[in-house]
């Protein structure tokens, strides 16, 4: 929610667009809509962006919104992160939110197209983590499996996406959480 007690509600659109929907009083309906992915066209030649999942989560101690989000575009998936967003009434906006390219850059599948089928964030008292599950179908060896990865924004590791083991192999479709 916002600073002010408002509501925020992240969604993609039946027409393939992720939103925010914010509560507020300026409007008759009580809500106002904002598309915070269509503008990422521009970073693909102006090719149709397609949002296909998302993760949102806000800071237990800042209150910043941080969200992820999987696009495709031609086929193609694209990882995009926008971290420390202000909670404040209207803060975050189509104008307003600075989105960040994760490109897969993990050197032991050079080149591989990824197929993104699940996006997580989750936070501890003193850190945040994001994860992708991908599909190991366009991977090296492929598979029907997932392969989870932790990704670093910061790319303090060297790298964006960094190789999680998972205790298992899981099938796409399959959801997990990610726990303590």
């Amino acid at each position: 929610q916002t600073d002010e007690g408002s509501s925020l509600l992240f969604s993609i659109g039946t027409d393939q667009v992720f939103y925010l929907t914010q509560q507020t009083t300026a409007t008759a309906s009580g809500w106002q809509q904002d598309d915070l992915s269509s503008r990422l066209s521009s970073a693909h030649g102006g090719k149709k962006v397609v949002a296909k999942t998302f993760a949102v989560a806000q800071n237990f101690i800042s209150r910043k919104i941080d969200v992820v989000l999987a696009i495709t575009v031609e086929g193609a998936d694209y990882l995009y992160v926008s971290l420390n967003n202000s909670s404040a009434f209207h803060a975050v906006n189509t104008l307003t939110i600075d989105w960040h390219l994760m490109a897969f850059d993990d050197p032991f599948q050079a080149g591989a197209l990824v197929d993104i089928q699940n996006l997580y964030i989750s936070q501890t008292n003193r850190d945040e983590y994001i994860v992708a599950d991908i599909s190991r179908s366009t991977l090296r060896p492929a598979s029907d499996f997932l392969e989870r990865y932790y990704i670093d924004a910061q790319k303090i590791s060297g790298r964006h996406w960094n190789n999680l083991p998972m205790g298992g192999d899981l099938n796409p479709g399959v959801c997990s959480a990610l726990g303590y």
